[in-house]
């Protein structure tokens, strides 16, 4: 009776999903599911839906609750229901198991609260290592590194540096190697630059040249490398989604990889904060279509044919063809860093982004 009465829910649930904003329940969606350890809020999702980044559209979320999420624990339970005829997910505490809605309270923003992150922790850990991206005015203006002072050929963590440049109010400084500049093709504008970072200091000595103590080092620092403001600013909580208006752009460079890159790979895009994308958006990559010449010949009883005697040259457009998903995890103005989450074939630079 009991496993009647759930074949009876899911077929109410797949009969409404046209309903519910193209809502697309997976044929096996549960009607309950326990969170366990080492799940992500994208695996989880995409034991529920098709397309795990309609997470928020089944919870019932808003613009605020997307940005500022609740955390879910393992151990917790979550629902899946008809709320006035449509599709929608809950949670149940794993300690006293009421049912709240999720909201935009936060535990921590840390990585060590046990919270499920969007997808896993070593993705994540990675995050701090990729480049940098500076914005011209920023990159203008960063003080140099002219000099060592104490005699060191090479210089770590502990020891002290000279740098010219208008400092500001900064104290804590990314030490960062030679700018690389982020050309849009076609415009050949200059998104921004792309910075490696080799350490981190402070301002020991306010002045122009000031003195800075080196803090951590990944790289060796030489003279010449530059000064940009801190920036520990990577978001761990949040909730991947669609884009809220129309985005199309496209792939600049797959980051780390040399030609190709594929899932769980970072690519960088030519669309930023100032094009409306926030840290989770999700956008679908494409392979470009293209146009191709074919030689179609005709035979005396007018059947088409591949090869002459009389053959003429068609002009065929190959569509543009749907390859996988990305999601965005460091955001800057003009450009972005993202996730490959699923491809069926290696990305490469050129390819299209859009809405999914």
């Amino acid at each position: 009776m009991k496993s009647a009465m759930i074949a009876l829910i899911l077929s109410c649930l797949a009969s409404v999903t046209a309903l519910a904003d193209n809502l697309v329940l997976q044929p096996d969606a549960p009607t309950r599911y326990t969170v366990v350890k080492g799940d992500t809020l994208w695996g989880i999702s995409g034991r529920f839906l098709k397309d795990p980044w309609k997470w928020p559209k089944i919870w019932g979320m808003n613009r605020d609750e997307i940005k500022n999420p609740h955390w879910i624990y393992p151990g917790d339970v979550i629902v899946l229901e008809l709320v006035n005829g449509q599709p929608h997910l809950s949670v149940q505490s794993g300690q006293d198991m009421p049912t709240i809605k999720l909201g935009p309270e936060i535990r921590s923003s840390g990585l060590n609260n046990g919270g499920i992150l969007p997808i896993p922790a070593s993705v994540i850990n990675a995050f701090a290592t990729q480049p940098r991206v500076v914005d011209p005015a920023t990159m203008a203006n960063a003080p140099v590194i002219i000099d060592y002072r104490d005699g060191h050929i090479v210089v770590g963590a502990g020891d002290a540096v000279w740098a010219a440049g208008h400092a500001g109010n900064t104290e804590n400084w990314d030490i960062v190697s030679a700018p690389e500049p982020i050309v849009e093709p076609g415009t050949k504008n200059i998104l921004g630059y792309s910075v490696r970072v080799l350490g981190t200091g402070h301002t020991a000595i306010a002045g122009d040249p000031m003195k800075i103590v080196i803090d951590t080092t990944t790289s060796e620092v030489e003279i010449g490398n530059r000064l940009i403001p801190q920036d520990n600013n990577i978001r761990i909580n949040y909730v991947p989604h669609e884009p809220d208006h129309p985005v199309q752009g496209r792939i600049l460079d797959t980051v780390d990889i040399l030609a190709e890159a594929g899932n769980y790979n970072t690519v960088l895009l030519d669309k930023g904060l100032s094009d409306g994308l926030d840290v989770g958006t999700v956008l679908a990559i494409y392979q470009p279509g293209q146009r191709q010449d074919a030689g179609i010949g005709y035979g005396s009883s007018g059947a088409m044919q591949s090869s002459p005697p009389a053959q003429q040259q068609a002009n065929i457009a190959i569509p543009a063809s749907r390859v996988g998903v990305c999601m965005v995890y460091r955001v800057f103005d003009k450009v972005s860093y993202a996730l490959i989450m699923t491809t069926n074939r290696s990305i490469m630079n050129g390819y299209l982004v859009q809405n999914p």
